[in-house]
Formats: structure tokens, sequence, C-alpha cells
């Protein structure tokens, strides 16, 4: 499995601060399960300083198949957020 991690500039920022500026291409890294891809993303956010507005999801996936989506507060979701509303989200739990 792989979880891709990006982040974007966030324009509710002021101009010149970090979370404004912030741009890190997409790249992924290897996990072996959905609690370890949380555990990335959460070193990803924390190590980049990144809020809400710069990182959207943690795409799992598996042999090139989106599997998982990793969102901000770290919780993992077996439906694709960009085309599920809200209440029809399917969260996956994990243990941490």
């Amino acid at each position: 499995m792989q979880v891709r991690l990006e982040a974007q500039s966030n324009p509710d920022f002021g101009p010149g601060t970090h979370q404004r500026m912030v741009r890190i291409k997409p790249y992924t890294v290897e996990v072996d399960s959905l609690e370890e891809a949380s555990r990335v993303v959460e070193k990803f956010i924390e190590d980049n300083d990144l809020g809400g507005g710069n990182f959207n999801f943690g795409i799992v996936t598996d042999n090139g198949k989106e599997i998982a989506w990793v969102s901000y507060n770290r919780k993992v979701w077996a439906t694709n957020p960009y085309t599920t509303k809200s209440s029809d989200a399917k969260e996956i739990i994990i243990r941490k």
C-alpha cells in the first residue's frame, strides 16, 4: 500500500505566513497498514506545520486502486470524501 501526501497554500492566511506560502508536491510513502498510513499523515502534517486548509486527504492506494482516505484529523475513510456526501461517509475505525 501507499499513501499519497501533498500540501497546498491556503489563501485564508495572511501574506507571508507559512500556511499561505507552503506548497509540497505530491509524493507517496509505502505503508503496511491503514494504521501506519494515519501515522504517516500525522507526521507529515506536524513536520510541515500544516493547517486543515493546507492538507486535504492522504489517498491510500493498493495496487493502484484507491482504497481509503486519511483526513486532516487522522481518521480513515472507506468512501471518497471528494464524491461522498458527509452524511454518507464511512469511517474505518483503526487502532492507534
